[in-house]
């Protein structure tokens, strides 16, 4: 655990009507983190909301560890994953890519940084 530098936890993004990324800091050790994945999602022309969505994610693991972390989620998802209509039609694909370019943009330009608060 003393090697890793910040987790990137991504989960239930890209669904057609599951509206912006929900990007609500709720880490005690992650706001340098959160201010700059902010950063290069504003940069990449990415909408994302300060809301936060119910529920866990694997994340917390790293939290409790005390490691930065960012939690990736939709808004609105709860009402679309796990359901019988949870099917591969209501993804946006291109919206997928977007947010994937732009991770990569963010993990390439901070190759190295320690998000420490």
């Amino acid at each position: 655990m003393k090697k890793i530098i910040y987790n990137i936890n991504i989960d239930s993004i890209g669904a057609k009507a599951g509206g912006k990324l929900a990007l609500k800091n709720m880490s005690k050790v992650s706001n340098k983190l959160y201010d700059a994945v902010k950063t290069t999602l504003k940069n990449d022309n990415i909408e994302f909301a300060d809301n936060r969505v119910m529920g866990a994610g694997d994340h917390l693991s790293f939290e409790n560890a005390g490691i930065s972390n960012v939690f990736f989620v939709q808004e609105g998802i709860e009402k679309l994953v796990h359901k019988p209509t949870d099917t591969p039609d209501i993804v946006d694909y291109n919206q997928i890519d977007k947010i994937a370019n732009s991770i990569t943009d963010f993990i390439q330009t901070n190759n190295g940084v320690i998000f420490k608060d």
